[in-house]
């Protein structure tokens, strides 16, 4: 019997051992995200701390549009600045409607974001919006949004 018991513990440390590998590959888990399916996107590829910037302007125009075949709409809006207007991406609709910090044409913003390739023209993926005092937060500082992850 005890035995039986140490062959299978033994078998069981051989099979977890052999498995870690697998488990501990970059690119896996939540602060990759890829097994949520962010990082691994061409969005999300293009996001993080490396390439941050900040920027001040006005709201000029504020819309909805699909991303990519397949997801649902997301917000953007056009940052106007004293060097020409900029793209801003925000997030998914659903996730800026269960936000505090509600944005309007005219607003004037101070983004904190990440410059990137959005159809084919340059565009700053937002990771925080700040309107006078308020401050609506996106993504993390390493470009995952803070909605990876949510079910509606």
């Amino acid at each position: 019997m005890k035995r039986a018991f140490a062959a299978g513990f033994a078998i069981a440390a051989v099979v977890m051992l052999a498995a870690a590998p697998g488990f501990a590959r970059p690119g896996r888990g939540w602060n990759n995200c890829r097994g949520g399916g962010w990082a691994g996107q061409a969005y999300g590829q293009q996001t993080g701390s490396a390439n941050q910037e900040t920027l001040s302007g006005v709201v000029s125009s504020l819309d909805k549009a699909t991303p990519m075949r397949g997801r649902g709409a997301g917000v953007h809006f056009t940052l106007k600045t004293d060097v020409g207007p900029v793209v801003v991406l925000l997030g998914p609709d659903w996730f800026l409607e269960k936000s505090a910090t509600k944005l309007a044409t005219g607003d004037t913003v101070e983004i904190k974001g990440s410059r990137m390739n959005y159809r084919n023209e340059q565009a700053v993926a937002a990771t925080q919006v700040k309107r006078g005092s308020d401050l609506l937060v996106l993504r993390y500082d390493n470009g995952v949004p803070l909605w990876a992850g949510w079910r509606r």
